[in-house]
């Protein structure tokens, strides 16, 4: 969910280290499949991730519904539908993070297989990247909403 390091982990972080200013962080980004493992082998003390299969050895502390969608420019011809079909999504531009999509194992077939056949126009291994050719109109692509929440407040994505 590397996704939640662009807003929400940066700001729970500055809010956190005003109570409790010697706290020291180390903070790293894996797929989602890999953070129960890390977590469960000592490697990390939290993680943050979608919810799959768990190792036996760990508490769910808190759960909160980021659902995935399709992002793009508020300035797209799609941006303008009030539901997008994965046809409709088969056209574009596509933005595409990883090969693998981080989600993959926990979404219906439907979605499994649109990823499988995708094609996509631009491929980058960076979220602020992603995020920034999305703003500029350079393809869509799938996220949860909580990576946009800023551009989608401000109207610059949909």
């Amino acid at each position: 969910m590397d996704s939640l390091l662009i807003e929400f982990l940066p700001a729970a972080v500055e809010e956190f280290s005003s109570s409790y200013p010697t706290v020291r962080y180390t903070i790293a980004s894996a797929m989602p499949s890999e953070v129960p493992e890390r977590v469960a082998s000592s490697d990390c003390d939290i993680g943050l991730c979608y919810l799959g299969k768990l190792p036996g050895a760990l508490n769910v502390v808190a759960k909160a519904p980021f659902p995935p969608g399709v992002v793009m420019a508020a300035s797209h011809p799609l941006s303008r539908k009030a539901r997008i079909s994965f046809d409709d999504c088969r056209d574009q531009p596509f933005i595409q993070i990883s090969r693998l999509s981080p989600i993959h194992t926990l979404v219906q077939a439907e979605f499994s297989r649109f990823w499988d056949d995708l094609v996509s126009a631009i491929s980058c291994n960076s979220t602020t990247l992603a995020k920034r050719m999305i703003i500029a109109g350079r393809g869509i692509s799938f996220f949860s909403r909580i990576g946009f929440m800023a551009e989608i407040a401000s109207g610059e994505v949909v």
